[in-house]
C-alpha cells in the first residue's frame, strides 16, 4: 500500500486527570491547562502539530445543567445598629421565667436577647442567665449557619467601672439557635443595693453583636 501521497491529521486529546467537573461562574470565567505541550515537542515537524505555520485547536464542552447555588461567607465587623437592649421594669416583682427583648436585625439576621432574671437549670436561684437568639433559624438549609461574636453587658449605673461584660462566639443553625452564660452575674451581687446594677427596680441588660458572618448567594 502506497502512502507517500497520503495526507494525515495529527489529533491530541488530552482530558484532565482529576476528573472534577469545571463550573463557570461570575468569579471564576477562564479554567484551562497550565501546560498542554512543551515547546520543543509542539515545533517538531514530525509530529504534524504545525504545518505550514499554521496550527488548529478546538475545544469539546459537555454543558451540565446547574444544580446548586454558589455561597459567599463574609465576616461584618461591628455591623450598624449591633446594640440589642432589655429592660425589665419592676424586677423584684417579676414572676415570669425568662424574657424577651424586641427583635433587631443585625447584618443579614434578626437576633433577640433572652433573659432569666433568677436564673435557668443548675443556676436557677443562684445567677443572671442571658442567651442571645437567632430568630427564625428554623429557614436556616439543612447545613446552613450563621456565626457571631457577642457581647453581654450589665451596666453597674452607680459605679461604671464596675460594669460587668462578658464575651463569646458561636455557629448559631437552626438546631441550636440560642449562645449564651448561665451563671452570668451570681443573683446576691445583683440585687446587692450597694451597686446600680438594679436602679429603681430597673434591671438593664445589652448585647453587642462585635461580628456577624453574612451570606451571598450566587446563581
Amino acid at each position: 500500500m502506497n502512502i507517500s501521497n497520503t495526507k494525515f491529521v495529527v489529533v491530541l486529546i488530552l482530558a484532565e486527570s482529576d476528573g472534577v467537573i469545571k463550573r463557570y461562574y461570575q468569579m471564576k470565567t477562564e479554567w484551562g491547562i497550565a501546560q498542554l505541550l512543551s515547546l520543543d515537542h509542539f515545533n517538531k515537524a514530525s509530529n504534524g502539530y504545525l504545518v505550514g505555520d499554521c496550527c488548529t485547536f478546538g475545544v469539546e464542552v459537555f454543558v451540565i445543567k446547574q444544580t446548586g447555588k454558589l455561597e459567599r461567607l463574609s465576616m461584618m465587623k461591628q455591623p450598624p445598629n449591633n446594640t440589642i437592649t432589655f429592660q425589665l421594669q419592676n424586677y423584684s416583682k417579676s414572676l415570669s421565667e425568662c424574657y424577651t427583648s424586641g427583635v433587631q436585625t443585625i447584618g443579614d439576621s434578626k437576633w433577640e436577647l433572652i433573659v432569666y432574671p433568677k436564673g435557668i437549670g443548675a443556676w436557677k436561684y443562684y445567677s443572671l442567665s442571658v442567651f442571645l437568639d437567632l430568630v427564625e433559624a428554623y429557614n436556616l438549609p439543612p447545613k446552613g449557619k450563621v456565626y457571631a461574636e457577642y457581647k453581654f453587658r450589665v451596666k453597674d449605673r452607680l459605679n461604671y467601672e464596675n460594669t460587668r461584660e462578658i464575651t463569646g462566639s458561636y455557629w448559631f443553625t437552626a438546631s441550636a439557635s440560642r449562645s449564651g452564660k448561665w451563671n452570668f452575674i451570681p443573683l446576691w451581687e445583683l440585687q446587692d443595693r450597694s451597686k446600680g446594677y438594679i436602679v429603681n427596680d430597673i434591671l438593664r441588660v445589652e448585647a453587642d453583636i462585635i461580628v456577624v458572618s453574612n451570606v451571598k448567594l450566587f446563581l
